[in-house]
């Protein structure tokens, strides 16, 4: 359920607009990862925290600059477990999609 008090169109208007783009729900969730990918065939690694997550990916913060829609791989150390997700964010918020995040 959604309270809008202002009764300006255009302002409710974008509030419709950024609704109805959030595919699903987002719930903060500190996780520690490592994250992966490979630049000019070297392997390249930073350390990462996420933000929050929903079913459809996360945004992490990432201790290094990734290229925008760069292939990379989560991993969470401390069990080992693997994702391979696209980043889709830059300068100092990063933000990573992934349906495994």
């Amino acid at each position: 359920m959604t309270i809008k008090i202002n009764k300006d169109p255009a302002a409710v208007a974008l509030q419709e607009r950024w609704e109805n783009l959030r595919s699903h729900k987002r719930i903060i969730s500190r996780v520690k990862l490592l994250v992966e990918w490979e630049n000019a065939g070297a392997k390249e690694r930073a350390n990462a925290v996420t933000v929050d997550v929903s079913h459809s990916g996360c945004m992490a913060v990432v201790g290094a600059d990734i290229p925008l829609r760069k292939r990379v791989r989560l991993v969470q150390q401390e069990t080992g477990r693997k994702a391979d997700a696209k980043s889709s964010g830059a300068a100092t918020k990063r933000g990573m999609r992934d349906s495994n995040c």
